[in-house]
């Protein structure tokens, strides 16, 4: 799927999601899907590569989930401080992700973060696991009948030491 090599430095988040959400452009116009974003967001420890494909891959599922149909739809990303880990969110108000379909997603991230190698796949979603839990984080989805789905990632916060960055 990928090398093995993860460059770990501090990564400003607004630019990698305005160059997820380039990607998809067109089908957010095409839609009239609304899209609202947090002002600023937290530096934190991560790849800035394997980033930019987490934010494509959960923006991709959001504007799926969301369909033709979806009166007034919309995607919020969002984050916030959890301790020293910064929780990022990727919402929408398409269909929601039916409970056993969360069960599988849910045993997923658990079998990775226990270490398996067993693959698993949710519509584009199948290396955004593999890649927070590389980089040290959770994943998870939340979602509720008739109002969506959150999709969330954590990651360790960078701080600011005399120039350098550091894991808090």
């Amino acid at each position: 799927m990928w090398n093995n090599e993860l460059t770990l430095e501090a990564v400003e988040i607004h630019p990698l999601i305005q160059e997820a959400l380039g990607r998809f452009e067109t089908p957010i116009a095409e839609r009239e899907i609304a899209v609202q974003i947090d002002d600023a967001f937290p530096t934190v420890m991560g790849d800035r590569y394997w980033l930019a494909e987490v934010f494509a891959n959960f923006i991709s599922n959001s504007i799926s989930q969301i369909g033709n149909t979806t009166p007034d739809p919309r995607i919020t990303i969002r984050s916030a401080s959890q301790g020293d880990m910064i929780r990022f969110e990727v919402e929408d108000n398409g269909t929601e992700v039916e409970q056993r379909v969360q069960s599988r997603l849910a045993e997923m991230f658990s079998r990775l973060r226990e270490g398996s190698t067993r693959e698993y796949y949710f519509s584009n979603l199948s290396i955004a696991p593999q890649i927070i839990t590389r980089l040290g984080g959770e994943i998870g989805v939340e979602s509720t009948p008739d109002q969506g789905s959150t999709f969330w990632f954590t990651l360790p916060a960078a701080i600011e030491r005399s120039g350098l960055s550091a894991i808090c």
